[in-house]
């Protein structure tokens, strides 16, 4: 699990993260107020995907598993959701890039393969 590192109170934000593969992908992260969360978009070679909703998840991007090759994890104190601008910035929520083999775990709990 790598962490998402420089995530600020900022409502617009963009990023280039590099991956475990060593190749990168665009973040682009946004505060929308009125819905009080995070939504994400996200551009990885001929993939992209916009305004997915953040929230408390190991793995919030399971259903694009066959898609990508890494996942992207939430995890915030109190196991609340990411609902405050400053969520972020002071550290109460985390995001992370998972690996292949997180992934492939994840996956292999959700159906029951492997014991959490």
């Amino acid at each position: 699990m790598y962490s998402i590192e420089g995530l600020t109170d900022d409502p617009k934000q963009q990023q280039t993260v590099i991956l475990p593969n060593s190749k990168s992908a665009n973040l682009y992260i946004e505060y929308k107020p009125m819905q009080l969360g995070w939504f994400l978009s996200l551009d990885y070679e001929s993939f992209s995907v916009k305004n997915v909703r953040i929230v408390s998840s190991p793995n919030f991007f399971h259903q694009f598993k066959n898609l990508l090759p890494f996942g992207v994890a939430c995890f915030v104190q109190d196991d609340q959701e990411p609902l405050l601008q400053q969520d972020f910035l002071s550290g109460r929520a985390k995001l992370y890039i998972l690996d292949r083999s997180e992934v492939t775990l994840y996956e292999e709990i959700l159906s029951g393969q492997v014991s959490a």
